[in-house]
């Protein structure tokens, strides 16, 4: 764990950037995403890099952690805060900060742009929280027909359109603002 000084809490905004398919699953019944892989072709990131660039803050579920950990860590020295009620391995030269406790109570520690990586549960709880200003959903055209749902008992929330791209690998993005998600101070 990083012993780096703790952040002001000056959240810009909190961005949903998930792939999902047409049936709203993120992930098969046991975790897996290789669904995904035929999607993932040269020359094609599907907007990731211009989105990772924007990005100050990470945060992730611990299932999404042990995850991005055993695909290999990507997101080098960004802070990255887990929720978690227990500690895991941490990748070298990774800043990772685990935490428990309600989002609303998480949030103060998180600075800047935060790239809320998921997973499902976790996003559910940013919901409840109304503490996601932007949901950036890859549409993936493949029919899973079960697995692990991207919204699993969200609360009531309207969006706004935002943009939308469609992209060679046949992957489409469609953009969010949610409404009325501003209860946080602003930077």
């Amino acid at each position: 764990m990083s012993t780096a000084k703790p952040y002001a809490g000056r959240v810009a905004k909190v961005i949903l950037y998930v792939a999902t398919s047409l049936d709203g699953f993120i992930a098969e019944a046991d975790g897996g995403v290789s669904f995904l892989e035929p999607f993932q072709v040269d020359g094609e990131d599907h907007g990731y890099a211009a989105f990772m660039a924007q990005v100050d803050t990470l945060a992730l579920g611990a299932r999404t952690y042990e995850q991005a950990v055993s695909f290999g860590w990507e997101y080098g020295a960004r802070p990255a805060f887990v929720f978690s009620r227990r500690e895991l391995p941490v990748p070298p030269g990774a800043d990772v900060r685990f935490v428990s406790g309600a989002v609303a109570d998480v949030l103060p520690q998180l600075d800047g742009t935060v790239f809320l990586v998921g997973g499902a549960d976790l996003v559910r709880q940013f919901l409840e929280a109304r503490a996601i200003d932007e949901l950036n959903l890859h549409v993936v055209p493949v029919l899973l027909g079960g697995g692990i749902p991207l919204f699993a008992d969200p609360p009531f929330a309207e969006a706004e359109l935002t943009g939308t791209e469609a992209y060679s690998t046949g992957v489409v993005r469609l953009s969010y603002r949610l409404k009325g998600f501003d209860g946080r101070v602003p930077v």
